[in-house]
C-alpha cells in the first residue's frame, strides 16, 4: 500500500530538483552577470540543502534490516540492477549528447570518464552511485547491529571521518557523507514531527544560513555534496522540516503530484539532459532572458520527462532501461 504524503513529497522534490538545475544550468553557462549568478545561486543553495537531502531520507524510509549474507547479497544484486542499469544507459546518453552539441557544451565528457563511471559518475548521475553504495553500507552495518540509535550513530560518525580527511575515493567519501541523511529517514518514519516553535525556529536558522553561506562563499553555487563539512548541518535541519512539514501533503489534493511521485526515477534521468538541450536551443535563438529560460526550460523538462514515463509503460526496451527488475520499481530515487 502506497502512503500518500510520500509519493506527493517525492513528487514535490523532483520539481524542486528539476527546477534547481534549470537554474544552475544558467549559472554555469557563464552567460549572466556576477549580480544575476549571484541572485541565483541564493535559489540554488536554498533548494540544494533540502530536495537532495530529502531524496536520501525518503529512501531511507524503505530500508529493511539485513540479517545475514546472503541477504545482503540479494539487497546489492537488486539495486544494481535497478539503479546500475539506468545510471549506464544515461551516462552513454550524456556522453553522446555532449558529443553531438559539442560546439556548444562548456565542460565535455571524455571517453575516458565514461569507462570510468565505475569509479567516477558523471554529472547529476552522482545520486544513483551513491544511492546503491548507501545501501549497501548500511546493509552490511545492519548485520551486526540492529539498533537504530546506534547504526545512526556509527555513520554519523562516518560523516565526521569524511569531514575532516576529505577521502580522495569517491565512492567511500560520497557513501559516508551521504548515510547519516539516509539513515535519519529511516528513523524519522516511526516519528510524529508537531509544528511547534521548534520547528519555526528551524526553519528560520534554515533560511538564514543560505545568505551566511553566500557572503562566506561568493562564488560557489551551493555546499559541497562530496564534503560540505558544517554546512551538512543544514541539510539535517531540512530532513527534520520536510519530515514535519510534508506528510501534511497527506491531505492537500495537487494535481498530478503523485503520479510524478511515483515516477521520479524516470523524470530524474531525463530531465538533466532535456534541461541542457532546451538551454542550447533558447541561447541559440538569442533569448539570454532569465525568467524566460527558467519557465521554458522547466516546463519543457517536465513535460519532456512525463511523456517517458508514459512511454516506458507501453514500450517495454523503455520499461527495461527504467526498471530492468521488470515489475518491481524502486521505490525512491530521484538530485545534482
Amino acid at each position: 500500500m502506497r502512503i500518500k504524503w510520500v509519493d506527493r513529497a517525492k513528487g514535490l522534490a523532483i520539481v524542486l530538483v528539476v527546477l534547481g538545475h534549470v537554474i544552475l544550468g544558467l549559472i554555469r553557462s557563464k552567460q549572466y552577470t556576477v549580480f544575476d549568478n549571484n541572485c541565483m545561486r541564493y535559489i540554488i543553495e536554498t533548494l540544494y540543502a533540502f530536495h537532495m537531502p530529502v531524496f536520501f531520507a525518503l529512501s531511507g524510509m524503505f530500508f529493511k534490516s539485513v540479517t545475514n549474507f546472503k541477504e545482503l547479497f540479494s539487497l546489492t544484486k537488486n539495486k544494481l540492477l535497478a539503479l546500475g542499469i539506468p545510471y549506464i544507459a544515461f551516462s552513454v546518453v550524456m556522453f553522446s549528447l555532449q558529443k553531438i552539441g559539442s560546439g556548444s557544451v562548456r565542460d565535455q565528457t571524455s571517453l575516458s570518464q565514461l569507462l570510468n563511471i565505475y569509479k567516477q559518475p558523471i554529472g547529476y548521475l552522482w545520486f544513483l552511485y551513491v544511492l546503491f553504495f548507501v545501501f549497501a553500507y548500511i546493509g552490511f552495518i545492519s548485520i551486526f547491529i540492529k539498533n537504530d540509535t546506534h547504526i545512526l550513530l556509527i555513520v554519523i560518525f562516518g560523516y565526521i571521518i569524511a569531514s575532516i580527511f576529505n577521502i580522495p575515493i569517491f565512492f567511500i567519501q560520497s557513501t559516508l557523507v551521504w548515510a547519516p541523511m539516509f539513515y535519519l529517514g529511516h528513523i524519522l518514519k516511526n516519528m510524529d514531527l508537531k509544528i511547534n516553535k521548534t520547528t519555526m525556529l528551524l526553519l528560520f536558522v534554515y533560511f538564514i544560513h543560505v545568505p551566511i553561506f553566500r557572503v562566506l562563499h561568493p562564488s560557489t553555487d551551493y555546499a559541497s555534496q562530496i564534503n560540505p563539512q558544517i554546512w551538512g548541518i543544514f541539510s539535517v535541519i531540512g530532513i527534520i522540516l520536510g519530515f514535519s512539514f510534508l506528510p501534511l501533503l497527506q491531505y492537500v489534493s495537487v494535481k498530478g503530484l503523485s503520479f510524478i511521485g511515483q515516477n521520479t526515477l524516470v523524470v530524474y534521468l531525463v530531465h538533466a539532459p532535456t534541461a541542457s538541450v532546451i538551454r542550447i536551443i533558447l541561447f541559440k535563438l538569442g533569448i539570454y532572458n532569465i525568467p524566460i529560460n527558467i519557465i521554458v526550460g522547466f516546463g519543457v523538462s517536465l513535460a519532456i520527462s512525463l511523456i517517458a514515463v508514459y512511454l516506458s509503460e507501453r514500450v517495454r526496451l523503455i520499461k527495461l532501461v527504467f526498471y530492468p527488475l521488470r515489475k518491481q520499481k524502486i521505490e525512491v530515487i530521484t538530485h545534482d
